[in-house]
């Protein structure tokens, strides 16, 4: 016996001790259960205390830099004309004793037709949209900011922001909801202007609808000059924060004559009807005989 207890004292030993790692009560018991998938009621709660992967607000279209600064430039370079033929040309006109009198408002007139042709040919033209988006969208990711712009409902009430340009050579907004825009069909008549805004006090009761019969004309080119835009539709690039939205958006507008505000247009109940879109008649089918059973003799 001394002989092998000299051995273990003289056997070379791991400098490492092996150990047994047991885990601990609690680590243990939670080991143990059983893991399961979490319901779709928990993963709303779990995306609802996630961050937003959006702002408040997004731009949904854009109609790129190089159009906004080219029509900017444009009214700017109109309004030096006007500038330069009122407070140079014309002046010049009046202490000139070689011309007449009627070159002054002349001058004027012709000074300040190129910038009221830019204003009225490049006025309805939208540089960008923005929308307000509801927090269960800011969540969900572009697959599921996609998959709410397509649906047509809830979206009466949604703000809407649309940046222009009238006679300043700088863009300014209106705000406004998405159930008073409407869409207009482009002719000679109603000029390039395919989108219109219908306030909701013009659908129902106008306090104004007296005077505005009062001066038809003048109400007609008012209205006509502030509620049209022209929106471009074949854009090469869509250069949105997320692409197809305002395109989703674009089919859910009614055009004017097919109701009053957004929804104006009467929903089928069923599918086929929730198929054939609002306010169209669901196809019909055409009717086919029965077929005869094919049984081998």
């Amino acid at each position: 016996m001394p002989l092998i207890s000299s051995l273990l004292r003289q056997a070379p030993r791991h400098p490492l001790s092996l150990r047994l790692h047991v885990p601990p009560p609690h680590l243990s018991a939670v080991l143990g259960r059983h893991i399961r998938p979490a319901s779709s009621a928990a993963l709303a709660i779990r995306n609802q205390k996630s961050s937003p992967l959006y702002p408040a607000t997004i731009n949904i279209y854009r109609s790129g830099t190089p159009a906004t600064l080219s029509v900017g430039l444009t009214r700017m370079f109109t309004l030096v004309i006007f500038l330069v033929g009122t407070t140079i040309y014309a002046p010049g006109f009046y202490f000139s004793p070689e011309h007449s009198n009627w070159w002054i408002p002349t001058c004027i007139a012709v000074s300040a037709t190129p910038a009221i042709a830019v204003s009225l040919l490049t006025g309805p033209m939208i540089h960008g949209i923005r929308v307000t988006l509801p927090d269960h969208v800011r969540r969900g990711g572009k697959d599921g900011l996609r998959r709410w712009s397509a649906e047509r409902r809830g979206k009466e009430n949604l703000p809407i922001e649309l940046q222009f340009m009238r006679w300043a050579p700088w863009p300014k907004t209106r705000n406004l909801e998405f159930g008073e825009l409407r869409r207009l069909r482009p002719s000679l008549k109603a000029g390039i202007a395919n989108l219109q805004h219908v306030p909701r006090e013009e659908v129902g009761n106008d306090p104004m609808a007296a005077k505005r019969e009062d001066h038809r004309l003048l109400a007609g080119f008012m209205k006509r000059w502030t509620s049209r835009f022209y929106v471009k539709r074949d854009q090469a690039i869509d250069r949105a924060a997320v692409p197809g939205v305002w395109e989703n958006l674009w089919y859910q507008i009614p055009f004017e004559e097919e109701g009053e505000g957004y929804g104006g247009r009467k929903e089928k109940s069923s599918d086929e009807g929730a198929a054939a879109g609002k306010g169209r008649a669901a196809p019909l089918r055409p009717l086919v005989p029965p077929m005869k059973s094919i049984a081998r003799p």
